[in-house]
C-alpha cells in the first residue's frame, strides 16, 4: 500500500515540476523579448522565399510550425546549427529553425513512447528515468546525424579539390576566362564541390559580383581549410590585379602537397586503428583455431 502511494505521489510530482518547468521556461522566454518570434521563426526561412509559390500549402503550413521551435534556441545557437547545415550540405532541405522543431517533436515523441511501455512493464519511476534518457537519446541523433554526413562531404570535397583545380588551372592557361573555366569544370566533375561552384556560377549570372558569389562557398564551408585558402587566394589576386594562372598553378601544386600529407597521415593512422579488430577479433579466432584441438585432446585424454 505504501509503495503505491509512494509511486502515484512520485508521478504526480513528476508532471507538476515537469509542467512548472515548461510553463516558467517560456513566460522567461516572452519576457526576454517579444520581438523574436518572427526572427527566430523565420531565421534561414527568408532565402527559399522565392520558390515558396510551387510548395504545397501543408508542406509550408507545416514548416512554418517546424520554425516555431526557433523560440526555444539562442540565436548564436541556431548560427552555429545553420552553419553545420550548410557545411553537410543541408541533406534534410531545413533550416535552423525546422531542423531544432524536428528534434523536439522527435525526442518528445520518443520519450513518451518510451515512458509509456515501461509504464506498462515496470512502473513510474523506471518510466520516469528512461523517458528523460529516451529524451536525450532523441535530441542527440540528428546533431550525430548531421556531423556524419559533414565529415563525409568534406572528405569527399577534399578528395576532389586538387583535381577539380588542375582542370580549372589547364582551362585558364589555355585562354578561357575563369568563369569558362569553372564551367568546363563542373561539367565535368559530380559531388558536392562541383554543385558549390555551379551555385557560385549561377550567382554570377544573376549579376552578383565574382568575389561575392566566392566568399559565399567559403561562408558554405567553412570547415574546409584548403577551400577557403584557395579562394581567399583567387579574391585577393583578382582585388589586385595580379596573374590569375600564376595563383592557380601555385594554389593547384599546394592542393597536391595537402593531398599527399593527408595520405601519409592516414597511413600512419592505421596502425592504431588496427588494434581493436586485432585484439578482439583476429588474435581470439587465431589462438581458438590453433588451441582448441589441443585443448579438445587434453581434455578426452583427462589430464586436467
Amino acid at each position: 500500500m505504501v509503495h503505491v502511494f509512494l509511486s502515484r505521489w512520485l508521478t504526480v510530482t513528476f508532471i507538476w515540476l515537469t509542467a512548472l518547468f515548461i510553463t516558467g521556461f517560456f513566460l522567461a522566454e516572452f519576457r526576454a523579448g517579444h520581438d523574436r518570434l518572427m526572427t527566430r521563426v523565420l531565421f534561414g526561412f527568408l532565402p527559399k522565399a522565392f520558390d515558396a509559390r510551387g510548395v504545397p500549402f501543408f508542406k509550408r503550413f507545416s514548416r512554418t510550425l517546424l520554425g516555431f521551435a526557433g523560440l526555444l534556441a539562442r540565436r548564436r545557437a541556431l548560427v552555429t546549427l545553420q552553419d553545420r547545415l550548410d557545411a553537410a550540405g543541408n541533406p534534410w532541405d531545413m533550416t535552423a529553425a525546422e531542423l531544432t522543431g524536428v528534434k523536439l517533436i522527435i525526442s518528445i515523441g520518443g520519450a513518451s513512447v518510451t515512458g509509456y511501455l515501461f509504464y506498462l512493464a515496470s512502473g513510474p519511476v523506471p518510466a520516469a528515468f528512461m523517458a528523460i534518457v529516451a529524451f536525450l537519446l532523441f535530441n542527440v541523433l540528428p546533431s550525430f546525424l548531421l556531423s556524419r554526413q559533414v565529415t563525409r562531404r568534406r572528405t569527399e570535397m577534399e578528395r576532389q579539390l586538387p583535381n577539380f583545380m588542375d582542370i580549372v588551372t589547364l582551362a585558364v592557361e589555355s585562354g578561357q576566362g575563369f568563369d569558362a573555366a569553372l564551367t568546363t569544370a563542373v561539367d565535368r566533375f559530380a559531388g558536392p564541390l562541383a554543385r558549390e561552384f555551379a551555385v557560385a556560377l549561377r550567382e554570377m549570372r544573376f549579376g552578383l559580383p565574382r568575389r561575392a558569389a566566392l566568399m559565399n562557398i567559403v561562408g558554405r564551408n567553412k570547415e574546409i581549410k584548403s577551400l577557403r585558402n584557395l579562394l581567399i587566394a583567387i579574391v585577393q589576386a583578382e582585388r589586385f590585379g595580379m596573374s590569375l594562372a600564376g595563383i592557380l598553378r601555385v594554389q593547384s601544386g599546394q592542393l597536391r602537397l595537402e593531398k599527399r600529407q593527408r595520405a601519409e597521415e592516414a597511413a600512419q593512422k592505421m596502425p592504431v586503428k588496427m588494434l581493436i579488430p586485432l585484439i578482439f577479433l583476429i588474435l581470439p579466432a587465431l589462438f581458438t583455431v590453433i588451441l582448441g584441438p589441443a585443448v579438445i585432446m587434453v581434455l578426452k585424454a583427462g589430464i586436467l
